[in-house]
């Protein structure tokens, strides 16, 4: 359908067929009508995916406070990270805090074993991720 024969009525039930904003269709047909390929549909990956935009100063005291609070034998959750890096923030002056599920994240990237080293023991770490034969005192 050409540009003359569209209305905002087909552009509307179009994205209401689709469950997007018009907005997003009108952008869709101009950037198909630039370049006549198909791909300008699908989705684009972001560029700064991954990447931490957190700053360095933000990242030392999540990397502490884990270390300080969640990595110990007393195994408190992660909101008592989350209250150690705000109190942090708050005492270095720093804006921008970072938001909880930020550090959940970064807890969760943790490794198993580590996780259960710091908070159980090596021993018990040893028992779960280690061959029997392995285990200090164990059985041969």
């Amino acid at each position: 359908m050409g540009n003359s024969e569209r209305t905002f009525a087909h552009i509307k039930k179009a994205a209401r067929a689709l469950g997007k904003h018009p907005a997003t269709v009108y952008r869709w047909i101009e950037n198909y009508g630039r370049s006549e390929r198909l791909s300008v549909f699908l989705r684009k990956e972001r560029s700064d995916r991954g990447a931490r935009r957190l700053s360095n100063k933000v990242e030392k005291i999540i990397d502490a406070a884990i270390k300080k609070i969640y990595l110990t034998a007393e195994r408190p959750d992660v909101a008592a990270v989350v209250e150690e890096v705000n109190l942090q923030c708050f005492n270095s002056k720093i804006k921008g805090k970072p938001a909880p599920n930020t550090i959940r994240a970064r807890v969760s990237v943790l490794s198993d074993r580590l996780k259960l080293e710091k908070r159980e023991g090596r021993k018990r770490a040893a028992e779960k991720y280690e061959p029997p034969d392995v285990w200090p005192g164990g059985t041969e």
